[in-house]
């Protein structure tokens, strides 16, 4: 008890640290979630409202022009240029809500898929954090190239031209789309509370990597050690304390930024079902574990402040980025989306969108996110277990009377 009560005053002795990478990091989050405006989605009629839709032609084809004047009679929409950078700007800045890439030959060789019974090309669609905005997006874009194909399927000799204009005018009389909430049907979360959880993993990443290795490292140098080292306890039990100290600090943190989001977005949440909003919270605190055994590891390794600020900022950086916590995966590169699906934070994601819009019962959805989380805790065991190695290898380098490694054994 005293190396636990020893561990904790340790990590509390970093304010900084708490102050910079768990507070003021959380409020970043709150920040961009209040900037993205969209109120929680209530029982009742809804209607979509108008969005910014960013348009890449890569087809210039009649389809595409027509695609383009429907999305034109109800959304405004403004081409972004035909390069990665661009493209991703548009969707991490806000430039646009929504970002439609047509892709090449597209037309061609969709009535030829319809004509054919072929399977048929889709059109990219990309945003940034969460998919609800783009539901309402993506059904008109279905019922256009619906219309192409039904027109298509009768009329084997017709030219792009005239099908594209005659799906246009089989949209254009069709009434306006409209959805409804049934009572007793759960909402999908706001999307202001979505960004502020896939914001959190590099929040969480930052503070629980740099406090728990820089506390471990306290434990395995210095007068700190020499003093364990006498301590008549065993080796497993001081390393014991000084974990349960870790994994307190890691519900600490878990705790912060579920109470600030909460705070934030209280008003947004109201409504939606509890489910949905604790899937969100276990997601994060599976995260908040790998983000332990992260610095569980640097703690062992005995790395400095220095080392241990600069890997828990990069680090958190790339997964977040790598891993479409920050921006859509769809517009990274192939090698990168492949690379994204061993990141930990692309799981954490994807769990968090099912919680987010996903339809389906409580059940059902949990079901799904299930695996995804499993697989941040298998990321966090791996980490783990490679540093208990380390932490055995250091301890059978030490001299014996010395030695006091956490979950070390003598």
């Amino acid at each position: 008890m005293p190396i636990f009560k020893c561990a904790l005053k340790v990590l509390v002795s970093h304010k900084v640290y708490i102050l910079v990478y768990t507070v003021w990091l959380a409020f970043m989050g709150v920040f961009m979630g209040l900037g993205a405006g969209t109120p929680a989605a209530v029982p009742g009629a809804w209607e979509g409202e108008p969005l910014s839709v960013g348009f890449v032609d890569r087809d210039g084809g009649a389809v595409t022009e027509g695609l383009r004047t429907l999305l034109a009679s109800r959304d405004a929409v403004a081409d972004v240029p035909d390069e990665t950078l661009a493209m991703q700007d548009a969707i991490a800045k806000g430039e646009v809500d929504v970002l439609v890439i047509v892709p090449e030959g597209f037309g061609e060789e969709y009535v030829a898929a319809v004509r054919a019974g072929g399977e048929l090309p889709e059109v990219q669609i990309a945003q940034s954090y969460y998919g609800i905005a783009s539901i309402d997006l993506e059904a008109v874009i279905d019922s256009y190239l619906s219309c192409l194909g039904v027109r298509a399927s009768f009329d084997d000799t017709a030219s792009l031209a005239t099908l594209a204009e005659s799906a246009l005018e089989d949209c254009e009389a069709q009434s306006e789309a409209s959805y409804v909430v049934p009572e007793g049907v759960s909402a999908p979360l706001p999307q202001s509370f979505t960004i502020y959880a896939l914001f959190t993993s590099y929040p969480i990443m930052c503070s629980l990597v740099v406090l728990i290795s820089v506390t471990l490292r306290e434990f395995a140098v210095g007068a700190v050690r020499e003093r364990t080292a006498a301590s008549p306890q065993r080796s497993l039990a001081l390393s014991l304390s000084v974990a349960g100290a870790s994994l307190v600090c890691a519900l600490a943190v878990w705790g912060i930024m579920c109470g600030v989001g909460f705070c934030a977005f209280g008003w947004a949440i109201e409504g939606v079902a509890a489910w949905r909003i604790n899937l969100v919270c276990v997601a994060m605190l599976c995260y908040a574990i790998f983000s332990l055994s992260v610095g569980f590891l640097l703690g062992q390794l005995g790395v400095g402040d220095a080392v241990s600020n600069a890997v828990g900022n990069i680090l958190a950086l790339v997964l977040s980025f790598i891993g479409g916590s920050w921006v859509s995966i769809d517009l990274l590169g192939p090698e990168l989306q492949m690379l994204a699906h061993f990141t930990p934070n692309y799981w954490e994601a994807c769990a968090i969108e099912l919680a987010a819009g996903s339809t389906g019962t409580a059940g059902q959805i949990w079901a799904q996110a299930l695996p995804d989380l499993g697989i941040v805790l298998l990321f966090a065991a791996a980490i783990g277990v490679v540093g208990l190695v380390v932490g055995r290898a250091r301890l059978a380098t030490a001299p014996r009377a010395r030695a006091v490694t956490p979950f070390g054994d003598r």
